[in-house]
């Protein structure tokens, strides 16, 4: 693993559509 500046903001941000992502799936499994 890298630590690097330019590959922690793609990192977070993917991090962060994961956790919609993931989000979003939890919500739609409640709803059903």
């Amino acid at each position: 693993l890298e630590k690097n500046p330019p590959k922690t903001r793609p990192l977070i941000s993917y991090e962060l559509k994961a956790l919609t992502t993931k989000h979003l799936a939890g919500k739609c499994d409640g709803k059903a």
